[in-house]
């Protein structure tokens, strides 16, 4: 055998080393998560067999009234007053193996409307969330970063 032939022996098994480390475990997705603008974060967690996200924390959580935030735009006029703080805007992610991607509904408080996503996580610290509706090439694609903890409402990566 070559020395050529051994070189890209070793190459492949790297790649396919790599490979086997970016299949996901479905449960990396449980944790906290700081939304791309950084105005809020959202805490995945497992019930039954789908992912759910819930608003944990804001960047600002009390309207110019003095009052939290509520969900003012929202559609449905019975809905308007519920506070954002815990409310859950991911909905029935589910994880799908061979494609490595997660598949739901979120619900963007800022215009009230729900839109389909697929999310990936890219690594342990990034997740890439495309909202769409319709067909996935037609939607906004954003990125939140993995939070370590919040304490006295602070942020910690």
């Amino acid at each position: 055998m070559t020395n050529f032939n051994i070189a890209i022996i070793i190459l492949l098994s790297i790649i396919h080393s790599f490979e086997i480390k970016a299949q996901t475990n479905s449960d990396n997705i449980i944790g906290i998560w700081q939304t791309e603008d950084n105005r809020a974060a959202v805490q995945m967690y497992k019930k039954g067999n789908l992912y759910y996200g819930k608003i944990v924390w804001e960047k600002e959580p009390y309207n110019k009234n003095g009052k939290l935030n509520s969900d003012i735009n929202n559609p449905n006029p019975n809905l308007q007053s519920r506070p954002l703080h815990n409310l859950t805007i991911v909905k029935n992610l589910k994880f799908y193996k061979n494609s490595n991607q997660y598949k739901g509904t979120i619900y963007n408080v800022e215009s009230g409307n729900t839109f389909k996503i697929n999310a990936e996580l890219i690594n342990k610290k990034i997740l890439k969330i495309r909202g769409y509706i319709g067909i996935s090439l037609i939607g906004k694609t954003t990125v939140w970063k993995r939070i370590r903890q919040i304490k006295d409402n602070h942020i910690f990566f």
